[in-house]
């Protein structure tokens, strides 16, 4: 597997584990830096790999391009159970 998609997968892992609703891109330049921007922002450079975050109304996606390569990796968040083994009242 190519490390462009193994960094999307592993992006994605620790995106799906968060709640927060939020926009980030990732990106990773020839030299070794890595910039995080958060917000919409997903200007694409064509030295650069990019990855774009999207979490909000239940959707995880991941976004990514490297020059001639893309992908895009999206799921739909597993609701969270607010209701517990025990009540939330007390009978009187």
């Amino acid at each position: 597997m190519s490390s462009f998609l193994n960094n999307a997968e592993r992006i994605f892992d620790v995106a799906r584990q968060s709640s927060e609703p939020e926009d980030l891109t990732i990106r990773l330049n020839p030299e070794g830096g890595i910039h995080i921007v958060a917000g919409p922002d997903y200007s694409y450079t064509s030295s650069d790999t990019t990855y774009r975050v999207r979490r909000g109304q239940g959707i995880v996606e991941v976004q990514g391009q490297a020059g001639a390569q893309t992908c895009l990796l999206r799921t739909k968040q597993v609701a969270r159970c607010w209701m517990t083994d025990r009540p939330m009242y007390l009978v009187a």
